[in-house]
């Protein structure tokens, strides 16, 4: 299961149009992705869906690279 993934690169598509957001986690992907559609902090997913009304899901997400170690995480981003 995706979501449980940690350490990894990953891409999130709009459901609704052809705006993607990369990005980088150490934690559960499922975890960091709530946080870009619920969270309290700004995030340019949050702003994307806020300010198009457009929608992203966790299956639209997919994983481009898995690396335990920081430094090479932030490289691949």
């Amino acid at each position: 299961m995706k979501e449980k993934k940690c350490g990894v690169v990953y891409s999130i598509n709009c459901g609704d149009c052809k705006e993607e957001y990369v990005g980088e986690t150490s934690r559960a992907l499922g975890v960091r992705f709530k946080e870009h559609v619920q969270g309290c902090q700004p995030s340019a997913v949050k702003e994307h869906i806020a300010a198009t009304g457009h929608s992203v899901e966790l299956q639209d997400v997919k994983i481009l690279a898995q690396d335990a170690l920081t430094y090479p995480r932030k490289i691949r981003e």
